[in-house]
């Protein structure tokens, strides 16, 4: 624990915590999205508990941001559209109106 100016910070005021529900991303995918997200510099845990990751880490992030990058990483299914080839013929009708 250190002091400075009279406040108190320990070790655990620095952690942040975040919990994600199991069904938003594999373990994997959780983890290589969160390294991508807080840098190589950042420390952090992840464990499982009742369906729910549960997330410390040593640097501030965007909850959000980690869940659509989760869902980034997803595998696309063979024969599944590209999002850019849903939009292309709503495109093409746009620009020729």
């Amino acid at each position: 624990m250190s002091r400075d100016s009279g406040v108190a910070i320990e070790e655990s005021d620095m952690i942040v915590r975040k919990e994600v529900h199991t069904k938003c991303a594999t373990s994997r995918r959780l983890s290589k999205a969160l390294k991508d997200l807080v840098g190589q510099e950042a420390h952090f845990k992840v464990e499982m508990r009742h369906n729910v990751y549960n997330i410390e880490c040593s640097k501030p992030f965007d909850l959000d941001e980690l869940l659509r990058n989760c869902k980034g990483l997803q595998r696309k299914k063979p024969g599944t559209p590209d999002f850019e080839q849903v939009l292309a013929p709503h495109r093409e009708a746009d620009e020729s109106t």
